[in-house]
């Protein structure tokens, strides 16, 4: 199934997949980060819930992005059985990081929409 997955992206992407690594966190999907020929690194999110949790995932952090006040990986593509997006590296905390965090996070919260709530239902975890 994973291959068959990697495939798809290699095609969608144009671009040749070199290096797959596991990545910690998460309950009900395998975590992952992809690195292509061209030393691009995406995240790769896979699990057969057999829904649309991953559609539903991706417009989720669309419209977190509309906000611009914390960084949220780019979708490239999200299918019923994985999402890729941006990876995002870690790295050092700074001793403003969660000052920083804080106020992004509060700035998030300020982002109005055109109407009350989200346009579909969405999950938590595996849950609707």
């Amino acid at each position: 199934m994973k291959n068959k997955i990697l495939r798809k992206i290699e095609n969608l992407l144009g671009e040749n997949i070199i290096s797959i690594s596991p990545l910690s966190g998460g309950c009900i999907s395998e975590a992952s980060m992809i690195t292509t020929k061209l030393d691009k690194k995406f995240f790769l999110k896979t699990g057969n819930q057999g829904h649309d949790l991953f559609n539903k995932e991706a417009n989720g952090l669309k419209e977190l992005r509309k906000s611009e006040s914390i960084k949220v990986p780019e979708v490239y593509i999200a299918e019923y059985d994985f999402i890729l997006t941006e990876y995002i590296e870690t790295g050092p905390k700074n001793h403003d990081f969660f000052s920083d965090f804080g106020k992004k996070c509060a700035n998030l919260h300020k982002y109005k929409g055109k109407e009350f709530g989200f346009y579909e239902n969405n999950y938590i975890g595996s849950n609707k």
